[in-house]
């Protein structure tokens, strides 16, 4: 379902994107074109604060994904 919603990263972005440590490689998955969350989640979709936060939470890779700090920090939670 995530796949679904977000869609699969591009293959030449697996080393950037995909985690270093995950059980599957991400050829393992068809590959898949994401929605756009805006029309997902439309109550907050012309908020570019709240989607950018939204976007930040669903990263693939851990390393880049927003830590809960981070996010308790990030401006959607300070306006």
């Amino acid at each position: 379902r995530i796949f679904k919603v977000l869609g699969t990263p591009k293959m030449e972005q697996e080393a950037e994107e995909w985690p270093k440590d995950a059980a599957v490689r991400l050829a393992d998955f068809k590959p898949r074109v994401g929605q756009d969350l805006a029309k997902i989640i439309t109550r907050v979709a012309d908020d570019e604060v709240a989607m950018n936060f939204i976007r930040n939470i669903l990263t693939f890779n851990p390393d880049k994904r927003l830590t809960a700090r981070s996010a308790l920090q990030h401006a959607w939670f300070l306006s």
